[in-house]
């Protein structure tokens, strides 16, 4: 589990609203992330800061009670940050 805190940020053409969760899984492809649902929906583009991983960016490919999973638009720069991040999960196990 990486239980970080995350704000994010969604731009939907005329507002952009914030909001601030807590990322509970992390794997090379994507996030897990706690929140508030009602501010994300399927498909829609969001720009993280995750503690410990930076500046990231992806799609949300599922709404659930209590979360979203992101998934990441990989670079990579993300690609690096994220194996490392998942790499020091693993070192402390």
């Amino acid at each position: 589990m990486y239980d970080k805190p995350v704000r994010m940020q969604s731009d939907n053409g005329h507002d952009v609203a914030v909001a601030e969760g807590k990322v509970h899984d992390v794997s090379m492809s994507g996030v897990a992330v706690s929140m508030d649902v009602s501010l994300v929906e399927n498909g829609q583009f969001i720009n993280m800061h995750i503690e410990g991983l930076g500046q990231v960016a992806g799609n949300v490919t599922r709404v659930y009670e209590g979360g979203a999973a992101i998934a990441f638009n990989e670079d990579e720069e993300t690609r690096k940050r994220v194996a490392a991040a998942i790499s020091g999960l693993n070192q402390l196990a």
